[in-house]
């Protein structure tokens, strides 16, 4: 049901235009979701009442205007509503089924999801703060979110050894590129949809100007921790370095670098949140595991 504050909002801005078909998102974790139509136009929602997922919503407005026109497969956005309470996020809803559902699939199905994700996210990065004639403004910049994790992730109840080796990767520098690219900053099958018009991708909260190869490692992240076949790995590296016309270097100490200080990012912001952090001290753990079995 479509919280009341959330409808008459709603209904203030698209004056004369029936609110239907209103149903939760699949997923939709981290805010308030909902599909719906506005007037004739298909719309997914996400709203939020706290403060720092209200400033995410707003920050995926500024890189969705970003986008617009772009032919990324990223959504339009319709209307950013902000009052005293909440911020809600209005997007014309795109066609396809969420990734997570082809997961268990057979790999042929997830062969063409994952060569359209190289390619859509090796376009991605050849945007430049200077060709979007954006700048990369401090709330914007990968490497300045990151520069703030150290003390914070101090004041977190972590395990000695994972916290030595979060910190260590925060600190690589990796983190300060000398060309930074527009990056998604969450890539993976929990945020695209998949149909017959293709790709689209999702959820761009985190996404700024960074180092490219984040969003390439957290792909290969994702794809270990759900245990897909590794093919797939080659098949979406092939295809992204098709499209860049270059092949990235993927050093293992940088790549599980770019690896880790997601986590961190993400230990940080589940902070407080039991199951959330708990969760992700988890995944943490695993991580620094595989890293040490590696070849």
């Amino acid at each position: 049901m479509l919280p009341t504050a959330i409808a008459k909002r709603l209904e203030e801005h698209f004056t004369g235009q029936a609110l239907t078909a209103i149903r939760p998102t699949f997923g939709g974790f981290s805010n308030i979701s909902f599909a719906l139509r506005i007037g004739s136009t298909p719309c997914v929602l996400k709203a939020a009442e706290q403060p720092g997922k209200r400033n995410d919503l707003r920050h995926e407005a500024t890189i969705l205007g970003l986008l617009a026109g772009k032919r990324l497969g990223a959504p339009t956005c319709l209307a950013l509503l902000d009052d005293d309470v909440w911020t809600i996020l209005v997007m014309r809803r795109r066609p396809g089924m969420p990734g997570l559902q082809f997961a268990p699939r057979p790999v042929a199905d997830l062969i063409p999801i994952y060569q359209a994700l190289g390619h859509t996210l090796a376009r991605l990065h050849q945007q430049t703060p200077e060709e979007s004639q954006i700048p990369p403004p401090e709330r914007l910049a990968i490497h300045m979110q990151i520069g703030n994790l150290a003390p914070r992730l101090a004041e977190l109840p972590l395990p000695d050894m994972l916290a030595r080796n979060l910190l260590a990767a925060i600190a690589h520098p990796v983190w300060q590129p000398s060309a930074p690219r527009l990056i998604h900053g969450d890539a993976g099958l929990h945020n695209i949809l998949w149909g017959a018009r293709g790709l689209s991708l999702l959820d761009w909260e985190w996404a700024g100007w960074g180092e490219p190869r984040l969003d390439l490692a957290w792909v290969d992240w994702t794809m270990r921790f759900r245990r897909l076949a590794p093919v797939l790995w080659e098949v979406f590296l092939e295809r992204y370095s098709m499209t860049r016309r270059a092949s990235p270097d993927l050093e293992p100490a940088t790549h599980n670098a770019l690896m880790m200080g997601q986590i961190a990012a993400l230990l940080v912001r589940s902070a407080g949140r039991a199951a959330a952090w708990e969760e992700w001290v988890r995944r943490a753990l695993w991580t620094v595991a595989q890293a040490e079995v590696a070849p």
